[in-house]
């Protein structure tokens, strides 16, 4: 039986594909994303307010949870806004400046994806309504505890992503090749969504030794490597 549970764990090992060299320019690409990491800079773009036609008005890079949010809406004949997210309608403040200009604000409590509709004098949506707003909310985004050692061929991470909104994981691997030299490599990885909003990350390293695993949720980098 022992031989047996030796075989298999070689076999599944062994079917792992061998992976390609990095090119100069994947190396190089991937130290540039390992730069934002170590500052906590967005690996990508996070929030583009130019998709918006009205102005937003941001105290930080990116809309978060719980800080207010500020619109400055200069257009023709709008006269309902409507801010809602999971079908929730969300309150907002309004203070009209001229028959085309007025400042709203609202303060989301909810990582997600906002509905933002502009609506004319007889309830008829702009072009390109419903806007869709992403709020973040990236600090409840963490690793839930788990052994510093493991095996090479059990390796995984639980990232816990409740109360984050929905999004997507970007991981790097980075191997040790001296005793504080790293270099990015690829390796198979598989992302598994779980209950209760966790993540698995399965990672199949070809070899034992030190990974430093860089992650990031919705383009944010994960604190912690």
């Amino acid at each position: 039986q022992n031989r047996e549970r030796i075989t298999k764990s070689e076999d599944r090992h062994s079917s792992i594909p061998a992976v390609k060299p990095l090119t100069s320019s994947q190396i190089q690409q991937f130290n540039s994303i390992k730069e934002k990491f170590e500052r906590q800079q967005p690996i990508d773009v996070v929030f583009d307010p130019r998709r918006y036609p009205f102005k937003v008005l941001l105290q930080q890079p990116y809309p978060i949870i719980n800080v207010d949010v500020h619109f400055l809406i200069d257009l023709p004949h709008i006269a309902y806004v409507h801010v809602s997210i999971n079908n929730i309608e969300v309150p907002i403040q309004a203070a009209r400046r001229n028959d085309d200009t007025f400042l709203l604000k609202f303060r989301p409590t909810l990582a997600g994806d906002y509905s933002i509709v502009l609506k004319d004098y007889i309830e008829q949506p702009v072009p390109g309504c419903p806007f869709i707003f992403p709020v973040y909310n990236p600090s409840v985004v963490h690793f839930e505890p788990f052994n510093r050692l493991q095996a090479i061929n059990d390796c995984h991470l639980i990232c816990n992503v409740d109360q984050a909104g929905p999004g997507k994981l970007f991981v790097m691997t980075y191997s040790q090749i001296d005793e504080n030299q790293f270099e990015p490599i690829l390796i198979p990885i598989q992302i598994q969504p779980l209950p209760s909003n966790h993540i698995r990350m399965s990672l199949s390293p070809l070899k034992v030794g030190t990974y430093r695993i860089y992650v990031a949720y919705r383009n944010i980098p994960v604190n912690g490597k």
